[in-house]
């Protein structure tokens, strides 16, 4: 037998075996590690849980339902309305309007199949009467069979047009489209290339301006700024990195070497990076430093040249974002020991042929 509860927690309606309830009928059992399939099939056979259960407060709606069908039938009504209770005469008028609502659907189906076979039988004779017109008409002016046929295939041929559905596309249309997407990209390309051109030829004024103003500062008797960036640069100790550092806390200065490394140029972000970088720091000096300061190495990120290369970056390129450039940064200072390497190497490999050619 089953009860119709309502669980509190959820506060849904439901209903499980009567002996998942405790004495007072307060709480009941709701079973534990089971998917959905496994409830449905304990409750619809009454299990009793012994282990693996919880119990959950509910209130009692209904008590000892003998009925699975009725059970469920209740849960249903009880989803809407609270009155759970239902008289002999309420039943005995639910069973008979369910009865004359299937003998009327029963009678409508009979209807309907009657109908449905009426339809066809005279569809199957209009058609036959439709193709014994045809073969008379064919007899009566001795047209062949392919003519017909082609007189068929021109009409659809000829009213194919009013349809828009079925019109087919037009292989000329996809030409264009494609010719179209073509002259799109060609232009696009076309276009890129005359920005770089121009950037290259705004580089140049940007050059000669730089070499006129400090032309002008050098007859003032002031170090011109490529003068001044020309000696200090590449940085070769920390000394030097030291030096620059409190130069550059003057503004002007500061925007001075901004500039000066902007006009070092590059076509890509990590080709701006190395060339930024090798302009001023050497090896043996960004061997030094990582980006953050891991692996006991120095942090360049936190210097005010970094600040300064930053600026030099976004003028050259304004989609560059500063984890983007703080990414090629240290990837640039962590290849350092093996650039470093190959500079020994080749320095090594000079020595050698010039001994060689002093043995000669």
């Amino acid at each position: 037998m089953w009860d119709i509860i309502i669980w509190k927690n959820e506060n849904a309606i439901d209903f499980v075996p009567c002996n998942w309830a405790n004495e007072n009928n307060t709480m009941y059992k709701y079973p534990l590690g089971m998917s959905e399939t496994k409830v449905r099939e304990t409750i619809y056979e009454c299990k009793e849980l012994c282990e693996n259960y919880k119990w959950c407060d509910v209130e009692l709606r209904k008590q000892c339902i003998k009925s699975l069908q009725r059970a469920k039938e209740l849960c249903d009504k009880g989803q809407y309305t609270s009155n759970l209770e239902t008289s002999d005469d309420e039943n005995e008028d639910t069973k008979r309007k369910r009865t004359k609502r299937y003998i009327e659907e029963c009678g409508q189906s009979e209807k309907r199949k009657t109908v449905g076979r009426r339809q066809l039988e005279e569809e199957d004779h209009n058609k036959d009467s439709e193709e014994e017109t045809s073969t008379d008409r064919r007899k009566t002016f001795n047209f062949p069979e392919r003519h017909a046929r082609r007189n068929i295939e021109i009409r659809s041929e000829t009213s194919s047009p009013q349809s828009g559905s079925s019109t087919p596309k037009n292989p000329a249309s996809r030409e264009t489209s494609v010719d179209l997407l073509r002259a799109v990209l060609r232009n696009q390309a076309q276009m890129q290339f005359e920005i770089k051109e121009l950037q290259k030829k705004i580089d140049v004024i940007h050059n000669k301006q730089l070499t006129t103003s400090t032309g002008q500062g050098g007859r003032e008797g002031h170090p011109t700024t490529e003068s001044r960036f020309t000696n200090l640069l590449p940085i070769r100790s920390l000394e030097g990195v030291q030096e620059v550092e409190e130069l550059i806390q003057d503004d002007m200065i500061f925007k001075d070497l901004a500039h000066f490394l902007y006009l070092v140029g590059g076509d890509t972000l990590s080709r701006l990076v190395y060339n930024i970088m090798k302009k001023l720091l050497v090896p043996d000096v960004s061997i030094l430093y990582s980006g953050i300061g891991k692996k006991r190495k120095l942090p360049f990120c936190s210097l005010k040249i970094y600040k300064a290369i930053q600026v030099a970056i976004r003028k050259r390129d304004p989609i560059a974002t500063e984890q983007n450039i703080k990414k090629t940064v240290a990837l640039y200072l962590s290849q350092s020991k093996s650039r470093l390497k190959t500079i020994d190497s080749s320095s090594t490999t000079s020595k050698d042929s010039d001994q060689i050619d002093e043995q000669d």
